[in-house]
């Protein structure tokens, strides 16, 4: 996913090292438990394009975006 420096301004705090990464994952509750630990710099949030998503740093400094999507309501 690409984003903006403007968009991504308004999502999160000053950051010195604009690594991000962002991933669509199967399950944010096993993400969750898996990065407990983690700092969060993005508490859990629902965004306007459907995702369930935390972001947390990681050991080296660099940011990580973990989204969920539910699946579609069957037709």
């Amino acid at each position: 996913m690409y984003q903006s420096y403007t968009s991504v301004g308004k999502n999160m705090p000053a950051i010195l090292r604009p690594s991000f990464l962002y991933l669509e994952v199967d399950d944010l509750n096993v993400i969750k438990a898996a990065v407990s630990d983690a700092e969060v710099y993005t508490p859990e949030r629902t965004t306007f394009h459907g995702s369930r998503e935390i972001g947390v740093k990681d050991p080296t400094g660099d940011f990580i975006i973990f989204a969920h999507f539910a699946a579609p309501a069957p037709a």
